[in-house]
């Protein structure tokens, strides 16, 4: 099913799309041709639920995913100036209405990393480089520096005669 919503996306050439009424039973993450497909959890008897396909041209801009019922998710897209919030709401068409399909277009330069690799969070510090043995000693003394900065402070100021050299 995924691969097929998929290839439709080519054709009308799309780099983001929601899909509401998957059926799918747990939520998670998987390939979809050239989108990633982001699916939330239905309820129990396999009904509703909500998707998110992302090309891969733009799934590196992608900050968050979140399903927040069977009917409503949202996924922030990281942007050049700021963050994109999409919607993606439905209702049971249970009062003689059909699903209709919602185009958009927007522009706006999204930014995009240049990786392949399809992570959502990236790394903040760079843990593996404590394991070199010149890094680890550069970590050492900038740590103790400030232990012995922290330590030399006069602790015991008098008000007063703080006071009195900020007056002059």
């Amino acid at each position: 099913m995924r691969f097929a919503v998929a290839e439709e996306i080519l054709k009308y050439k799309l780099d983001l799309v929601g899909v509401q009424d998957i059926r799918w039973d747990r939520g998670g993450i998987a390939p979809a041709g050239d989108c990633t497909f982001f699916y939330g959890k239905g309820i129990e008897n396999h009904e509703l639920g909500t998707c998110f396909f992302v090309h891969k041209r733009i799934v590196s801009a992608v900050k968050r995913v979140e399903f927040v019922s069977d009917r409503i998710s949202y996924i922030i897209l990281k942007g050049r100036w700021c963050d994109i919030i999409v919607m993606n709401v439905f209702r049971a068409a249970d009062c003689d209405t059909d699903h209709y399909l919602v185009l958009a277009k927007v522009r706006e330069t999204l930014a995009v990393s240049k990786q392949t690799t399809h992570r959502v969070h990236t790394e903040r510090f760079n843990l593996k480089k404590l394991n070199e043995e010149e890094s680890k000693e550069q970590y050492c003394v900038e740590i103790s520096n400030r232990f012995v900065a922290l330590e030399n402070l006069d602790t015991e100021v008098d008000v007063n005669e703080g006071w009195k050299t900020i007056r002059i």
